[in-house]
């Protein structure tokens, strides 16, 4: 009897922890459907729907703090996996909501503000590591819950003078060469955006004056997200762009024409990269209040979660907020990443094709041996505006040449790092918590 009053005294108790927990996903699903069902239009209105978001979220961390699974030893089968399974469950749902609670802290606390941060528009077309190049950048201020963004300047206008601002430690070991302390668009050599913002704060400081509270780097393709929510935006010339046509726009047709001659300075006068104006507009879509918050909750973060959109604060509680998120940018003492960094000047890389192959074998001695295969195709089309296909005057290459660096990030444990045989490695060493090794191509 003592071994069946335990079977059900776990069962029951399963049972009334799944009803807790399904009931309190139910109702905190009703809660934030019902602030998003309501857009707020302005920026009280916009802190009163994250104290809202913020208290549900809140209710259901400390309502599942606390769920009883009833006896863990002399389970049959059955019940004992349940109970792990239902375990699991529970403790994945609690990181959740703690981590959707530390974000919301952040969040909340720089749409108080008063905040300035750094808004980098980058281009995938031109790759650096983990992150589009840098082509734009002017800054988002936020207070109140009310949003505005200044006219956005080409970083091509922001180059610092020689010297710069000094970079230190393995940014500088490894990247020195290419300048990122002075030269924007190579900003981004390292897909450590801990180390990338930083930076980027100091370099806007030392070449406006003003000082900023964090920065925000976004590409095509989490612009494509928020276009998504926001519907179509006007740029320079009438045109509409939308979650529908942005990506054939900022990859190809904004570039009609172009060519690496002696038009080109005038031609570039009247067409500055249309990155910053469209970031603009969907800001003051935003602002508006014409935005869908269930699709921007919905498509930012699967742009995030492809470090399309990158954030670092100076202020500990929202830099908290952006690691939650997952969108800081930080490498990991484990993290693998293969990335391409293009040298040719020209926007080749959406025509790229990157596969990655990982062998592991073991050693007798516990070692591990492992092997990263990559293949890189070109699959740029013949033809196509000279602007986008190159050749740029100043690299001897015919159109459609890639030329850059493939560079791959790996964990900071590794040892005998190297390429195949007959292959020049061009970068190697630590970078932060991992290692990088480089070449070019």
């Amino acid at each position: 009897m003592p071994v069946v009053g335990r079977q059900l005294r776990s069962a029951e108790a399963l049972a009334g922890a799944a009803a807790q927990v399904t009931t309190t996903g139910a109702t905190t699903a009703r809660e934030l459907a019902s602030v998003l069902a309501d857009p707020p239009a302005s920026g009280p209105q916009r802190l009163v729907a994250l104290d809202q978001v913020s208290t549900s979220i809140g209710r259901a961390e400390r309502a599942l703090r606390v769920v009883p699974l009833g006896p863990r030893e002399g389970l049959v089968p059955p019940l004992a996996d349940a109970r792990q399974e239902l375990g699991r469950e529970v403790r994945t749902t609690q990181d959740s909501l703690r981590r959707a609670a530390v974000v919301t802290t952040g969040l909340a606390d720089l749409l108080h503000g008063p905040r300035r941060y750094l808004l980098l528009a980058t281009n995938n077309a031109e790759m650096r590591a983990g992150s589009g190049m840098i082509l734009s950048a002017g800054v988002l201020t936020v207070a109140g819950g009310e949003l505005a963004l200044d006219g956005m300047r080409p970083a091509a206008e922001l180059e610092l003078p020689p010297g710069g601002v000094p970079v230190e430690g393995d940014q500088a070991a490894r990247w020195g060469w290419a300048h990122p302390g002075r030269e924007w668009r190579n900003l981004a050599m390292t897909p450590r955006f801990d180390v990338t913002g930083p930076l980027a704060a100091r370099m806007w400081e030392v070449s406006t004056g003003q000082p900023v509270d964090g920065v925000v780097a976004v590409d095509i393709v989490a612009l494509r997200a928020v276009l998504a929510a926001t519907g179509p935006v006007r740029v320079a010339g009438g045109l509409q762009i939308g979650a529908d046509n942005v990506e054939r726009h900022l990859f190809h047709d904004q570039y009609e024409g172009l060519a690496y001659d002696k038009t080109l300075e005038a031609a570039q006068a009247a067409r500055r990269d249309h990155l910053g104006e469209i970031a603009r507009g969907a800001v003051a879509a935003i602002q508006g209040g014409e935005a869908d918050l269930s699709k921007l909750s919905s498509e930012l973060p699967r742009a995030a979660a492809g470090r399309h959109a990158l954030l670092w604060s100076r202020r500990d509680r929202e830099q908290r907020a952006w690691e939650a998120a997952g969108v800081s940018g930080k490498v990991a003492a484990n993290s693998v990443l293969p990335a391409v960094l293009n040298r040719a000047g020209n926007k080749l890389d959406q025509h790229l094709e990157m596969e990655a192959e990982i062998t592991a074998s073991a050693r007798p001695d516990g070692i591990r041996h492992v092997t990263v295969t990559l293949r890189v195709t070109n699959n740029t089309p013949e033809g196509g505006w000279p602007y986008v296909v190159g050749p740029h005057p100043a690299i001897d290459i015919v159109e459609g040449t890639y030329l850059g660096l493939v560079a791959l990030t790996v964990p900071g444990a590794a040892t005998n790092l190297s390429f195949g045989p007959g292959v020049t490695t061009n970068v190697i060493g630590p970078d932060g918590p991992s290692r990088v090794v480089a070449t070019e191509v």
